[in-house]
């Protein structure tokens, strides 16, 4: 999302960006490692130059996850060169840092150190907790896309096919969908495919996860690992529904679930974390309780034997893309934000 805001026009200010890019693919996220630590003392230092020879004065900045690497990194680029800045303002794109917090007094302090001395916080959405301290203030800016998605799937015809897009784990929901495409009122349909886009998080979730693929029919799901790009999008003009039944910790407002509203899909989701305020309930999608295979199995079946809920559901999504998840209206609203905290030194 980074890129993003650095793609408008910035004018009468003048951005920078520093290039910051810790991990190299999905199992690098969240872990430690000898390169990630000269990539921070190499931004660190960039930091030092834009506001001391460079005269920067607003640092804005995305939060990691909650997990330990990516909180002791922040506590160093944030809480030390962060506060060289007069205006900071933090954005969080993960869920589960104010949990973290109270479950650890040294993650607490960490916390404090990397996110204390913001002037904003920057949340996706109402549902998911961020750290505010005393003097921040918080702010709503939801996830925005630029997706050039075309004519969506009007449905209805052939192999009907659910799409999920994501890390291949059980924290995500996968073990969630498998156990739903087995109940008896799936099993049997003969023209249903569910197609798995995204790498194994671990060996560990492979081995759990693969026996829940073995023990259906044959053909029924569909392991295409990454894909990205126009393939994904391919990927998603294709497909009937999108399904997304996470309970992952650091879930938070999913981008996926924005792409599949963009090539107008009904999204099938969890009642967890941000998703509930993306997905409006019988409207452009349907939301689930969290790790029920049973009511996920059901809302399946409900729209994939109602084509024309399913059109309509998808024409829904597409309208919430366009009011709600743009690229531009993100990045306004950022560049709007930056803009009134800069002219705090003109006053």
């Amino acid at each position: 999302m980074t890129a993003e805001v650095f793609s408008i026009d910035w004018a009468p200010l003048r951005s920078e960006r520093v290039e910051a890019a810790f991990s190299r693919s999905m199992h690098d996220v969240g872990a430690l490692r000898f390169r990630k630590v000269l990539v921070l003392f190499g931004a660190l230092l960039r930091l030092l130059f834009l506001r001391f020879f460079r005269g920067a004065r607003v640092l804005y900045v995305t939060a990691g996850s909650a997990r330990w690497a990516p909180l002791l990194r922040d506590a160093v680029l944030i809480g030390l060169g962060g506060r060289l800045f007069p205006h900071l303002v933090v954005h969080y794109h993960s869920g589960g840092l104010p949990e973290m917090f109270s479950r650890s007094f040294l993650a607490s302090i960490l916390g404090r150190l990397a996110y204390g001395g913001a002037e904003v916080a920057v949340g996706l959405c109402r549902g998911v907790a961020v750290p505010v301290y005393g003097g921040t203030r918080l702010e709503i800016v939801p996830n925005g896309l630029r997706i050039d998605a075309g004519p969506w799937p009007a449905g209805g015809s052939g192999t009907l096919r659910l799409l999920y897009v994501g890390s291949l784990r059980r924290a995500k929901g996968v073990d969630t969908l498998l156990e739903a495409m087995a109940a008896d009122s799936l099993l049997g349909r003969d023209n249903l495919e569910c197609h798995l886009v995204g790498e194994w998080a671990s060996e560990e979730e492979r081995r759990a996860l693969e026996p829940l693929v073995a023990r259906l029919p044959s053909g029924r799901v569909v392991l295409h690992g990454l894909v990205t790009g126009g393939e994904k999008l391919a990927l998603l003009r294709q497909s009937d529904l999108f399904v997304f039944p996470s309970r992952y910790q650091s879930e938070n407002q999913p981008l996926v679930v924005i792409e599949a509203f963009a090539c107008g899909l009904p999204v099938i989701g969890s009642s967890w974390r941000g998703i509930p305020e993306m997905i409006e309930d019988g409207a452009n999608g349907i939301l689930v309780p969290a790790s029920d295979a049973g009511a996920l199995a059901e809302a399946i079946e409900l729209l994939l034997d109602d084509p024309g809920l399913r059109s309509r559901m998808g024409a829904k999504a597409r309208s919430s893309y366009e009011k709600n998840h743009t690229e531009l209206a993100f990045s306004r609203r950022i560049r709007e934000l930056i803009c009134e905290i800069a002219s705090h030194d003109e006053a």
